[in-house]
């Protein structure tokens, strides 16, 4: 039977027991063996996370290579990656932990907080259009033909 290569997990160390802030290593663990499990599986090339609790880091781990064509460089804690599209979870979840504390409204016009939203084209937008990615504003006339327009090439076809 051949030996088994194990992945490694990266712990910076942080100083801080899971059990001193009322959290479990075993969700640690449970967190890093599902994490491996999705690289050896080739789901995810790496992963990092770090875990606070009472503004005291607990967990700040990471797994897998840092480049996909680089066996030999791990992915560690302090790697810098591109982080790309996740932020805007973070400022949806930003944005939404405001709305729950009264500071704004999801339908709110974004001209209330900024002036430059203050024109007659962008006026209506709301917070909840920018959200959900449907400001409302409207392609200009010709861009695109429907039912289902096909773009290629920077030609507008129509199908059917």
């Amino acid at each position: 039977m051949g030996k088994e290569k194990s992945l490694k997990i990266h712990r910076k160390d942080t100083g801080i027991k899971p059990e001193s802030v009322g959290y479990l290593s075993e969700t640690i663990e449970t967190i890093d063996k599902h994490l491996s499990s999705l690289i050896e599986r080739k789901r995810l090339q790496a992963a990092a996370y770090i875990i606070s609790k009472d503004n005291k880091i607990i967990a700040h781990n990471s797994m897998g290579k840092l480049l996909y064509n680089d066996a030999k460089k791990d992915f560690q804690p302090d790697s810098i990656r591109m982080i790309a599209s996740i932020t805007k979870v973070f400022v949806a979840i930003s944005i939404l932990q405001l709305v729950e504390q009264g500071k704004i409204r999801l339908d709110q016009p974004v001209a209330e907080i900024i002036e430059e939203f203050k024109t007659p084209v962008h006026e209506k937008i709301s917070i909840f259009h920018l959200l959900t990615h449907t400001s409302g504003l409207r392609p200009d006339p010709g861009v695109f033909f429907e039912p289902y327009p096909w773009i290629g090439d920077g030609l507008i076809l129509k199908i059917g």
